[in-house]
């Protein structure tokens, strides 16, 4: 009889086990047949995608510099799905937003030119809002304005961006959320739709 409790009980934690795999598989190329592999998934906080992320982004740039103030430092866009921020892994490393801001200086990456550089020429807080004034090499003006939504989450918005705003959080930060990682090793695939919970078309 014990030994007929503990099937029981194994078989249930497996079902549970195969279940939470499924839940947290949102989309297989497999299951269409297709052969360019892309399957997309929920890893939890602090994975290796969390890491990988970020190798993809800076394999060419120096190193972040500690600064007190409290703006400066390695931001990066985040998304929202079903109602809960995720960090994601896409399979283009400039999908993300990401930002490295020092005292002088704002770090962007830009989808066609790679890690662009701007000089900070004027700083502004407004109330939870801090409005950078920037200037490019070529002396072209652009704004950054970043606002706290909560405690950890930013509201950003610039002229450098064809989007009207976007979330952003710290690095560390993006480390906590649970990510959805866009796993296509052979090739760039389409970017996870976070708004329709499918991959774009």
């Amino acid at each position: 009889m014990k030994g007929l409790f503990i099937s029981i009980l194994l078989g249930l934690s497996f079902i549970k086990v195969q279940a939470q795999k499924y839940t947290d598989t949102l989309y297989d190329s497999r299951i269409k047949s297709d052969s360019n592999l892309q399957i997309i998934f929920i890893d939890t906080p602090n994975s290796h995608f969390h890491k990988m992320v970020f190798q993809h982004l800076l394999s060419d740039s120096g190193s972040n510099h500690s600064s007190p103030l409290k703006y400066a430092g390695d931001w990066i866009s985040v998304h929202m799905y079903r109602g809960k921020r995720y960090a994601y892994y896409p399979s283009e490393p400039y999908y993300n937003l990401f930002l490295r801001i020092s005292d002088s200086t704002i770090l962007v990456n830009d989808f066609n030119d790679g890690l662009v550089t701007y000089s900070i020429k004027k700083v502004n807080k407004r109330g939870n809002k801090f409005v950078f004034q920037l200037s490019s090499s070529s002396g072209i003006k652009h704004t950054l304005k970043l606002r706290t939504k909560n405690y950890e989450i930013f509201e950003l918005k610039s002229s450098l961006l064809n989007t009207k705003k976007l979330k952003v959080v710290k690095k560390e930060t993006f480390f906590q959320l649970p990510i959805i990682v866009n796993y296509c090793p052979e090739n760039r695939c389409q970017e996870f739709d976070f708004k329709k919970g499918e991959v774009n078309n």
